[in-house]
C-alpha cells in the first residue's frame, strides 16, 4: 500500500524588516504589502513612525506583525564595525530582558495584541545572550523567533547589501529571486 501523506510543498513568508522606522520604509512596506508580495513585517516600536505602521497594520489583519527588537545598530567603517546607536550593551543580561519586555510592551500598547514572531535589528538575537532572552519570551509566547524556531527556515539571501555593508544590487534582481525560490526546500520558509 502507498503512503497517503501528501508531501508537505513549500510554503514562503515575504518579511519585512524595519517597520515604523522611517517614513520611507513604511511606504516600501505598505507598497509591497498591497501588492501581494509582503506578507510579515518586524515593528520597530522605539522610532517615530512607529506609530504610523501600526495604525496600517490594525486595519490589515493580513498583514502578520512581530517585534523587531532593536538593541542598536553598527555600520562598516574602514574595514571596522562601529556602533551607530546602542540602545543596550549586548552582553548585560539583565539591561537586555528590561529592554526587550520594553519593546514587547510598547508593542502590545500599539497593537492591541502579541507580536506573530520576534526578530532584531541586524540579527543580534543570534548571539547569547540575546538569544537565549528571546527564545524565552517566543516560548512564554507561543511564536516563533527567526533562526530559533524549527519548524520555519530563514533565508536572508535576497538583500542588496554583502556582509560587510557594499552595495550589491545583483542580489536583488528577479532572476536571483527566482533562482532562491525554485532552491527553496520543502516547508516554511521565511524570506527576509
Amino acid at each position: 500500500m502507498a503512503d497517503a501523506t501528501p508531501p508537505l510543498g513549500r510554503r514562503v513568508i515575504v518579511n519585512a524588516d524595519d517597520f515604523g522606522q522611517s517614513a520611507g520604509i513604511n511606504d516600501g512596506i505598505i507598497r509591497c504589502h498591497e501588492a501581494g508580495i509582503v506578507t510579515s513585517a518586524s515593528l520597530m516600536v522605539c522610532w517615530p513612525q512607529a506609530d504610523a505602521a501600526a495604525a496600517y497594520a490594525q486595519l490589515r489583519p493580513a498583514l502578520s506583525v512581530g517585534l523587531h527588537v532593536d538593541l542598536g545598530e553598527w555600520v562598516l567603517r574602514d574595514g571596522e564595525w562601529m556602533p551607530l546607536y546602542t540602545v543596550v550593551a549586548t552582553w548585560e543580561e539583565t539591561t537586555i530582558r528590561f529592554e526587550i519586555l520594553r519593546q514587547l510592551e510598547a508593542f502590545r500598547r500599539l497593537l492591541g495584541r502579541d507580536p506573530s514572531h520576534l526578530d532584531s535589528h541586524q540579527h543580534v538575537h543570534e548571539c547569547e545572550p540575546v538569544r537565549g532572552i528571546v527564545v524565552e519570551i517566543g516560548d512564554r509566547l507561543g511564536i516563533p523567533c527567526r533562526r530559533c524556531s524549527q519548524d520555519i527556515r530563514y533565508c536572508g539571501e535576497f538583500y542588496g547589501q554583502t556582509r560587510r555593508g557594499e552595495a550589491s544590487p545583483e542580489a536583488i534582481g528577479v532572476d536571483r529571486l527566482v533562482d532562491i525560490l525554485r532552491a527553496l526546500p520543502d516547508g516554511t520558509t521565511e524570506l527576509g
